[in-house]
């Protein structure tokens, strides 16, 4: 039986990891477009094992992989930017039909209210943040905190900057509250009660 080189250079590998580790980096790093021209080819002689071993390590370690994804991201926020809009222009009927479809669950609902709160917020320049299970916590409520009346399915809970944003109300869930839609928009920049015509700070 001839010598077997690779099960040869296999064993030798695992036995010595770190230091072959420590010499593609090195290796790698001096020799930055024929590394990168090398593992493409690799990726597209080998496609289907690639994934398939790519899918088994992020099951295996999922924290791992989301540490690996940040600091991706962190270093090509730009070039993500650029692959999402790519990808959402050559896939608009898609995207549409996707982001319809999620809007429509509840947990869209809630994420489409805090984005558009957010924005608001955002173009009034005002302090705090909110998430979306703050959202969630809030429209969670019974009843209208300027009528008093509860909400029903015709007259749902909508979110409510009790100190208004144009008078330098801050976006934070202490000064956000549930109100019905009706309520809400005849309270508009007012900082009284449109039922009572008392103050409304709480």
């Amino acid at each position: 039986m001839g010598f077997d080189r690779k099960a040869w250079r296999r064993a030798y590998y695992l036995t010595h990891r770190e230091h072959e580790l420590a010499l593609a980096k090195v290796y790698a790093g001096n020799n930055k477009e024929k590394y990168k021209l090398g593992r493409q080819r690799n990726y597209q002689a080998n496609k289907a094992n690639v994934l398939e071993q790519t899918k088994a390590y992020a099951a295996a370690h999922p924290e791992q992989r989301r540490q690996i994804y940040r600091r991706y991201h962190a270093k090509n926020v730009y070039k993500e930017r650029q692959s999402r809009s790519r990808y959402n222009l050559e896939h608009r009927e898609e995207r549409i039909a996707y982001v319809r479809a999620y809007r429509a669950t509840e947990a869209g609902r809630l994420v489409a209210v805090a984005a558009s709160q957010r924005r608001r917020a955002r173009i009034r320049e005002a302090q705090g943040t909110v998430s979306t299970e703050d959202v969630r916590r809030i429209l969670s409520a019974e009843k209208c905190y300027l009528c008093r009346m509860r909400f029903t399915a015709k007259r749902p809970a909508t979110l409510d900057h009790v100190i208004p944003l144009a008078r330098g109300g801050k976006h934070e869930v202490a000064n956000l509250a549930a109100a019905h839609l009706g309520c809400n928009s005849k309270k508009r920049a007012r900082l009284e009660n449109p039922i009572t015509g008392q103050g409304v700070l709480i």
